[in-house]
């Protein structure tokens, strides 16, 4: 039976997710649901996919990732189904899924019914959708083909000369900015970072206890990619960033 692997930005402090979970149960009560995440930044899309690309490769062939972060719910934007890599996805059409695409794409754009909220497709259209594939169900058996999703700037950057200009992608709980520029970018020689507009003078380290204590740093996260840390205490909070943040890394 297919996994159901869970993103969403609804946090636990609320009914919604303990809700999505309810409706797939009812739908396959032999249904295993693993919580990637649900602490998503609200409304962060971005958030999301990083979230998203750093889990997808972990888990077994088959696995559904419903995916909702959807600050656009009850509009006009698609709601889809499709497989990538072997896997199954399940979501907003708003560019969340962006890292896991391959070619050739199959996706498929799912019904949303007529009695559904406008406000939590979670309940009334992704979580039926991915309770029918744990079951044994094809994208295709819920939805009308689509060759068009959305589609991310993904991981943003910019690259002009000697400076990349970045973003932070995600926080985590120890306060490490995980930056969206990937570790095969970092410069051979020397560089420097600026986050937001706070310098950052640590060298690039290899592990953190190679740094001294309070020291804020640069290093490689185990995504591959370069993150910005303080050992034994938050690089968020010493350099007063959050996701969205920019950064600069300048060569020499």
């Amino acid at each position: 039976m297919r996994p159901i692997a869970l993103i969403t930005d609804f946090g636990n402090s609320d009914p919604y997710v303990g809700i999505m979970k309810g409706i797939i149960l009812r739908i396959n009560p032999q249904a295993t649901i693993v919580d990637i995440t649900n602490e998503v930044t609200p409304f962060s899309v971005l958030e999301a996919a990083f979230m998203l690309e750093s889990s997808f490769s972990h888990f077994p062939e088959e696995t559904i990732f419903l995916a909702v972060v959807d600050p656009g719910v009850g509009s006009a934007r698609r709601a889809i189904a499709g497989k990538a890599g072997g896997k199954y996805i399940v979501g907003p059409d708003n560019g969340l899924f962006t890292p896991i695409y391959r070619e050739p794409l199959d996706l498929y754009r799912l019904p949303v019914p007529p009695d559904a909220s406008t406000t939590f497709h979670g309940r009334d259209v992704f979580a039926p959708a991915a309770a029918f594939l744990s079951l044994g169900k094809e994208p295709g058996e819920l939805g009308e083909p689509i060759d068009d999703p959305v589609r991310l700037e993904y991981p943003p950057l910019r690259i002009d000369g000697g400076v990349i200009e970045g973003l932070v992608l995600h926080v985590d709980r120890f306060g490490n900015l995980v930056t969206s520029i990937r570790s095969g970018l970092i410069p051979a020689g020397s560089f420097r970072l600026v986050v937001g507009s706070k310098p950052v003078e640590g060298r690039l380290r290899k592990y953190y206890h190679e740094a001294d204590k309070g020291e804020i740093f640069p290093i490689v996260g185990s995504a591959g990619y370069l993150e910005i840390s303080m050992r034994e205490g938050s690089a968020a909070e010493a350099l007063s960033a959050r996701v969205g943040t920019p950064l600069k890394l300048i060569a020499g």
